[in-house]
């Protein structure tokens, strides 16, 4: 069996970026490859401009432009490799108060790829009894961004007992007038 190029899978990682999409990726090509010999080789990818988006579509053209697309077995042993490739690429989590919009989703898979992994897909879990931030959950750690933590941690480092002290000195020197 084909394996994709290393170049290959953080393509499909930064095209495909989240979980629930990866799903309906593999679908797309599980249909693809079980109709490979149903048509001709023009048609699959006719079939791909029609229901691919754009970005993921380049991917999958960049993939197929060193294999002789008029052998379906060539073309299926690509989309089987990026079909388990997909199905078992590694999930980073966030519990998040809304599903997040794609601009949010570019950019924080954008981070995620620089500063963790670039082979890397996010799975988003919405909690509606959160108010605000994000809860990131990584190899079994959990990190907490959200606003309560942030507070907390804030209030933390910076302590308010002086502000306090300078209060009290300033009520005992009224009372003391």
């Amino acid at each position: 069996m084909t394996t994709l190029e290393k170049n290959h899978k953080t393509a499909l990682c930064s095209t495909i970026r989240t979980s629930r999409y990866s799903r309906k990726v593999v679908i797309l090509l599980r249909d693809m490859s079980a109709n490979l010999y149903k048509t001709d080789q023009e048609g699959v990818l006719v079939e791909m401009e029609n229901v691919m988006e754009e970005e993921l579509l380049n991917t999958f053209k960049e993939m197929l432009k060193d294999i002789d697309t008029s052998n379906p077995m060539e073309t299926e042993q690509v989309l089987k490799s990026a079909i388990d490739y997909i199905s078992n690429v590694e999930e980073l989590s966030f519990i998040v108060p809304t599903h997040p919009g794609m601009d949010f989703v570019k950019r924080l898979y954008g981070w995620c790829a620089e500063n963790i992994n670039e082979e890397i897909l996010l799975d988003f879990t919405t909690n509606r009894l959160m108010e605000s931030g994000m809860i990131m959950i990584y190899k079994g750690h959990y990190y907490s961004y959200t606003l309560e933590n942030l507070l907390d941690e804030y209030f933390q480092e910076h302590s308010l007992e002086k502000y306090f002290a300078v209060e009290e000195v300033m009520e005992s020197t009224q009372d003391g007038e």
